[in-house]
């Protein structure tokens, strides 16, 4: 019996002490995470009224709204274009695609890991390919010659 009451009286002060060490660890997290919230509920409250153009410049930064602009001028808006990742942050190619809609993005990877055999094939098809390097934050997003990609697709 004795024994019974010593494991509940253990397991009770385990569940104290890791609620205890739960709550230290949230205590040392939390200005951090209080002074992002903070940042973030201000930055939208300033920028909430924003139209769509002037929202992305902000949050993208001009350099690649001069490229999506760029880009968009050259893609007619019912058109595709290949899309390539040049780094390993897939996010920069999502923020690409979505600033380029209502083109229909086809989404050929890593511009490292294509394989150059399935990249001949994909831009000999119709329509005639454009090919848009998601090059973010280094350089903005570029459109490329399919020529020259074909040569070298690891280069921008």
């Amino acid at each position: 019996m004795e024994e019974g009451t010593l494991s509940a009286s253990f397991r009770r002060a385990s569940a104290f002490l890791a609620a205890l060490a739960l709550a230290g660890f949230c205590v040392a997290a939390a200005p951090r995470q209080w002074k992002l919230v903070v940042q973030n509920l201000a930055f939208g409250s300033a920028h909430v009224s924003d139209p769509l153009p002037v929202a992305r410049r902000v949050h993208y930064g001009p350099r690649f709204m001069e490229g999506i602009e760029a880009i968009a001028a050259v893609i007619p808006p019912d058109g595709s274009y290949w899309l390539v990742d040049g780094n390993e942050n897939a996010a920069e190619g999502y923020f690409v695609r979505s600033a380029l809609a209502p083109r229909r993005a086809r989404y050929l990877g890593h511009a490292a890991s294509i394989d150059p055999g399935a990249l001949r094939l994909a831009l000999s098809g119709k329509p005639t390919a454009f090919v848009v390097l998601a090059w973010q934050p280094d350089a903005p997003p570029a459109l490329v010659n399919p020529r020259r990609f074909l040569r070298s697709p690891a280069s921008p």
